[in-house]
């Protein structure tokens, strides 16, 4: 998984403490596809993900809240997304 990957997001919760900072949250329904805008190590060690379709929240020092990778899927790399898109503009046209 990287930059510019598709996911899509598992279900998770928002801990209570930074629910009134969400603004925005993905579609946790496995099938809702979104891209990686950013991967970065937060200060527990761990990863977190961004999505390009939004932003969930910024807290007070200016750093926007992240999704943990545990509860992102990859479905597409960003090397096969050229591909599946000239795929799909190949296929003949059904009668």
């Amino acid at each position: 998984m990287q930059v510019g990957s598709i996911v899509v997001v598992l279900p998770f919760e928002v801990d209570e403490e930074y629910k009134s900072d969400v603004k925005w949250l993905p579609v946790m329904d496995e099938k809702t596809p979104y891209m990686i805008r950013t991967m970065e190590r937060v200060i527990t060690g761990n990863i977190g993900v961004s999505f390009e379709e939004g932003v969930i929240g910024v807290n007070n020092y200016g750093n926007e809240y992240l999704v943990h990778i545990k509860y992102v899927r990859e479905v597409l790399p960003p090397e096969d997304i050229s591909l599946e898109i000239e795929e799909m503009m190949t296929e003949p046209e059904i009668a």
